[in-house]
């Protein structure tokens, strides 16, 4: 009877021993978790803050045409030709922009 009780009081500071070791393993992983949760916090507010301030400094506004009557054929078509070059130019740089703010998204 002796031998049961010392037994299993061996038993019980064995499992309050596993218990107290799992407690500081609990313990020290939910300190890392606050720290990686203030740390996402902090960085989710500069993005934020930077997506503020990009969307206000720039506008995406409408390219803006102008209409100028036609003097000759040869001069029209050189500025078509012109004109489809720097339409071109300006849309390639849009695109370049849109895709820089969608990899940053």
């Amino acid at each position: 009877m002796e031998d049961t009780i010392g037994h299993l009081d061996t038993e019980l500071r064995n499992m309050k021993g596993e218990m107290a070791q799992h407690l500081r393993e609990y313990q020290d992983l939910l300190n890392v978790k606050m720290a990686l949760d203030i740390e996402i916090a902090a960085y989710r507010k500069l993005l934020e803050g930077e997506e503020t301030h990009f969307n206000s400094g720039i506008s995406f506004g409408a390219a803006s045409y102008s209409y100028q009557p036609r003097a000759s054929a040869s001069r029209s078509s050189q500025r078509e030709k012109e004109g489809a070059t720097k339409e071109s130019f300006k849309e390639s740089s849009e695109d370049k922009d849109e895709a820089d703010i969608n990899s940053n998204n």
